[in-house]
């Protein structure tokens, strides 16, 4: 496994949040984590990005500093982690329910290539 060099993913970081940032203030305003949400595809109201700000603003001067961005980095992928440990761990619960006549032991064969296919056997 390679190593993580923790200083160049923390200057990447950085990159981002300044470059959401608008103000130059090194905090990011609701409209400036409405906006960073938004790029990352999450689809989320105002009211609900201010609960989030409410919610990770430890110092509660209503805006994000970067070691509470981080904090709210940390704690999304603890979150997404942590669903896909349980959703892993419900599908293997599911699985061991399931009775052995079930499941299929045998999978049904590949059909074979097509005429005219570019795969031959």
């Amino acid at each position: 496994m390679a190593d993580i060099d923790l200083e160049e993913v923390m200057k990447s970081v950085h990159n981002i949040f300044s470059r959401f940032d608008k103000d130059n203030s090194e905090t990011l305003e609701l409209d400036e984590l409405m906006s960073f949400m938004k790029a990352c595809g999450i689809s989320i109201s105002l009211e609900e990005c201010k609960s989030v700000l409410d919610q990770m603003d430890v110092n509660d001067d209503g805006a994000l500093d970067f070691a509470e961005f981080m904090s709210f980095l940390g704690l999304t992928f603890k979150i997404r982690f942590s669903r896909q440990t349980r959703l892993k761990e419900e599908f293997q619960k599911k699985l061991r329910a399931t009775p052995n006549s079930t499941r299929k032991r045998n999978p049904s064969p590949a059909p074979p290539p097509r005429k005219g296919s570019v795969l031959r056997s």
